[in-house]
């Protein structure tokens, strides 16, 4: 598949999820009554080491397609947009949609980024002094859709894509001495795979019980316009216990896997959601562990609170991945509930043995 062909079926893609979000009287538009749909602004200002500060905004949708019934979960839509001090631009749109009374689940993102990077070096003994920093500009395309095939039981496939464009690092740095697929100046990330949901939570935004696990898993060739030949196995296992009213403990145990020629972008990292506290791509490698646990409770109205802490290991072979050296995290944070069905604005303090951060968005981490 050419890069003419991935743009045209990315723009066709991202078309037909605008028609879809944007139509308001034919069959699937979305109803606008206020109990169905909820729009709400806000800013969003943060500050990174490799992006200095940022501004800008996002609007949260929350919403149910016409014909569908209260009781079904909401859609959700967000559309952000960021540019930090350091000439960075973000532009992202993460969508989660239930149609047909939950039998159909389309989920993903639409993106663009021109955006900086760490890299320490690869592992989970890199040192904090090797940090460096590249960047690169790409546009993406997550899209995965799933059909029930019992009520807690989804089946579905995806397809993910990133062309990455003027990927620039030190000459002579760590990124440059390391021997790793990805470096060239352009690449393009083409990924197909087979998913699957086992879904039995209470809600979507801030589940009080039930399970949620997806398994999914990804293959990546030339045939699909790919830069490089490799696979990706990912195990995302969450389980949400009530302690007693507004009290939720949240456990999250996360499981990555890669073999092949697999790129730099394509690495597993600590950083994220998954592990608050660590220097966004801090530990990077092929294989990645995580385990996490959040008490979630109630401070009066609106308001909540949280406390959590996390386990971490990386490695290069995935069999030595529940073997690796852990690297733990912690944080505490407030939240705060919008009208839009339960969802939250996140502020953690998070903190691990190398220093902190604060993170402040949208939804919950896991």
């Amino acid at each position: 598949m050419s890069r003419k062909w991935q743009i045209g079926l990315m723009l066709v893609i991202c078309m037909s999820v605008s028609m879809a979000l944007g139509a308001q009287e034919s069959d699937g538009s979305i109803d606008q009554d206020t109990n169905r749909f909820q729009l709400t602004p806000l800013p969003v200002v943060f500050y990174l080491p490799e992006t200095g500060f940022g501004f800008g905004g996002v609007l949260v949708s929350t919403y149910r397609f016409a014909g569908e019934a209260m009781d079904t979960r909401p859609s959700s839509t967000q559309v952000g947009v960021s540019l930090t001090t350091k000439n960075q631009f973000l532009l992202y749109v993460p969508y989660e949609l239930y149609m047909d009374d939950e039998r159909w689940r389309i989920q993903g993102e639409l993106g663009y980024y021109k955006y900086f990077y760490n890299f320490f070096g690869q592992g989970i003994n890199s040192s904090m002094s090797d940090m460096e920093t590249y960047d690169a500009t790409f546009p993406r395309l997550r899209v995965s859709a799933f059909r029930t095939l019992s009520p807690r039981f989804l089946l579905g496939a995806g397809y993910q894509l990133d062309l990455y464009s003027g990927v620039r690092f030190a000459e002579g740095g760590i990124l440059d001495r390391t021997d790793i697929a990805g470096k060239s100046e352009s690449s393009t990330i083409s990924n197909v795979g087979l998913q699957m949901i086992y879904d039995t939570r209470d809600a979507v935004f801030n589940p009080a019980y039930g399970w949620y696990i997806q398994a999914s898993s990804f293959m990546s060739a030339s045939f699909l316009g790919a830069s490089y030949e490799y696979t990706k196995h990912i195990l995302d296992a969450r389980y949400y216990l009530p302690l007693r009213a507004g009290h939720t403990l949240a456990f999250h145990s996360y499981v990555g896997m890669t073999s092949g020629d697999t790129p730099l972008f394509e690495l597993f990292f600590l950083g994220d959601n998954r592990s608050r506290g660590f220097d966004n791509r801090r530990y990077q490698d092929r294989n990645e562990w995580t385990t996490a646990v959040e008490y979630r409770f109630p401070i009066k109205g609106k308001i909540g609170g949280v406390a959590y802490m996390s386990s971490s290991t990386m490695s290069p072979r995935a069999g030595d991945v529940f073997s690796g050296k852990q690297r733990v995290a912690g944080g505490v944070g407030l939240r705060y509930r919008l009208a839009n069905e339960g969802v939250r604005i996140r502020l953690d303090y998070a903190f691990a043995q190398e220093g902190s951060n604060f993170y402040f968005t949208v939804r919950e981490a896991f």
